[in-house]
């Protein structure tokens, strides 16, 4: 038999093939914007060390694990942009903070951690950038946002991978989404529930419900379905 035996890469191998990639992808925008390929890296290296020594996994946090596949997800999100748009490097790093914020700070469960992971995404820009997050994204330094979405337009194809600026405007669309998401989901239980009824009897779980308790059910056809309770605890649905 053959034994194969692979060896982690050392710092030095995994910044050189990160920094091959975003010197890649930056090739085709302008010059102050390329030269971000080599920052660009060395921050989410830097990153990435400092979230792996710091958030380490508790029996409350046991999903605080990362590792190297963390920092290609931040490269991925950078190759979404398009060199048309993202004409100025401040432009190019609001989207490596969202990146790392989407990357990394949506997996931390608690505000105090994900407030000293700000400030460590604070320490690696003054590191590595000589700037303040207040200086790229404005304002009260508040999340930054970027989605494949014109909210003018919403069913557009293929829209841009941009900021979203609009944040009232996106929570509508979120909430219409979510609206549209419940009446699908409601319209697919009527489906099931009509379906079920033509072929027999529907049970039901009513371990929070009295024995004795009855419900009704209706479905998309307007028949009426209501809920007899047996010894077992169970309910089975009858007309």
């Amino acid at each position: 038999f053959h034994l194969l035996n692979f060896v982690n890469p050392n710092e030095g191998n995994v910044r050189r093939i990160f920094l091959t990639l975003a010197s890649h992808k930056l090739n085709d925008f302008r010059d102050d914007v390329k030269q971000l390929a080599e920052l660009i890296t060395t921050a989410s290296m830097q990153l990435y060390n400092i979230v792996e020594e710091r958030f380490l996994p508790t029996p409350e946090k046991c999903h605080y694990l990362f590792n190297i596949r963390d920092v290609s997800k931040v490269m991925q999100g950078l190759y979404l942009a398009q060199p048309s748009l993202y004409e100025e490097k401040e432009h190019m790093l609001r989207l490596w903070v969202h990146e790392v914020q989407r990357v990394f700070q949506d997996r931390l469960i608690d505000l105090s951690d994900r407030e000293k992971l700000k400030l460590i995404i604070e320490e690696v820009l003054d590191s590595a950038f000589q700037l303040r997050m207040k200086d790229i994204v404005g304002g009260d330094g508040e999340d930054v946002v970027f989605a494949s979405i014109v909210l003018s337009n919403p069913e557009a194809e293929d829209p841009p991978y941009d900021q979203v600026t609009d944040r009232a405007g996106l929570k509508a669309y979120m909430d219409q989404k979510l609206e549209d998401y419940n009446d699908m989901a409601k319209s697919a239980a009527d489906e099931y529930c009509e379906f079920s009824g033509r072929n027999g009897a529907l049970s039901a779980d009513s371990s929070s419900d009295p024995p004795s308790s009855r419900q009704r059910l209706s479905g998309r056809s307007g028949r009426k379905w209501e809920a007899l309770p047996v010894q077992d605890g169970s309910f089975h649905w009858g007309a």
